[in-house]
């Protein structure tokens, strides 16, 4: 089982240390800015696909 709030690499995954609180508290904003990165991705593929 993996602590809550530990920093996670590789696979299969292996704890490396405890995130800072700062880091704990940035999680939500980049989570946030991924799904409007992937929401983007595939508004472009799709008008991508419609090109072809």
């Amino acid at each position: 089982m993996i602590p809550e709030g530990s920093l996670v690499l590789g696979s299969p995954g292996k704890v490396v240390r405890a995130l800072t609180e700062e880091e704990r508290s940035g999680l939500r904003g980049w989570a946030l800015k991924y799904i409007e990165v992937a929401k983007a991705h595939a508004r472009r593929q799709r008008a991508d696909k419609e090109k072809r």
